[in-house]
């Protein structure tokens, strides 16, 4: 799936997260974040995977989504090299990087070292 195709112009947050990375704070920052985007229109939440073993992640993720019941956030794999797609600024050393994009334009990134729900305000006033 290409999500940047698919959400076009509508407000999107990607989140990327390195395989390594995942924890029980970053899980919780993706639940309150897919929470605090319910009252905002057509805003959806794409976390997308950054790993070196594409096939096995795609099988966990289905199983990530049944635990933490995302309503307005899309799991999903990114095929090529684990440390994210080059044009995107991804930072390798943070646990989440956040790409908040607007009318199809990047508005803000997040490069999170530390992360947990503590910075969900930080991405939805960047979405407003």
């Amino acid at each position: 799936m290409d999500a940047v195709a698919v959400r076009g112009t509508k407000p999107t947050v990607y989140a990327f997260v390195p395989s390594d990375k995942w924890s029980r704070p970053c899980a919780r920052f993706l639940r309150k974040l897919d929470s605090e985007i319910g009252s905002l229109p057509d805003v959806q939440v794409v976390a997308v995977w950054l790993t070196p073993d594409v096939d096995a992640s795609k099988e966990y993720l289905p199983k990530a989504q049944q635990s933490l019941q995302f309503s307005r956030t899309d799991l999903t794999v990114f095929a090529g090299d684990a440390s994210g797609p080059g044009t995107w600024g991804i930072n390798t050393d943070a646990d989440v990087t956040v790409v908040v994009v607007k009318e199809g334009k990047v508005g803000q990134t997040f490069g999170f070292v530390s992360v947990n729900e503590t910075v969900v305000d930080q991405v939805i006033t960047a979405l407003k």
